[in-house]
């Protein structure tokens, strides 16, 4: 079977740039299966701490473009006016 490329980008602007692959999702599920039970639990751990980096550069992209400004600002409100609760 030939291996096809896959464009890949991230939600973010710095993911413009697409990367090529040589796998498809479903061939790179097809062959995680195939892995050992260590090598399995060292992906997911990898695969953990990729998706935390990913989410904190969307979330530093959310903040820096001003799409959580609104969602701040009311915050700051409720904040202001004593409806917030120790946590």
């Amino acid at each position: 079977m030939a291996l096809g490329r896959r464009a890949v980008a991230l939600p973010f602007p710095c993911a413009k740039i697409r990367y090529n692959i040589g796998m498809s999702v479903k061939e790179i599920e097809a062959a995680i299966t195939q892995l050992p039970v260590g090598d399995v639990t060292e992906l997911m751990s990898w695969l953990a701490e990729h998706h935390a980096e990913v989410w904190d550069k969307q979330i530093e992209y959310d903040l820096d473009s001003g799409k959580l400004d609104a969602l701040l600002a009311e915050v700051d409100k409720e904040y202001e006016a004593g409806l917030a609760k120790p946590l």
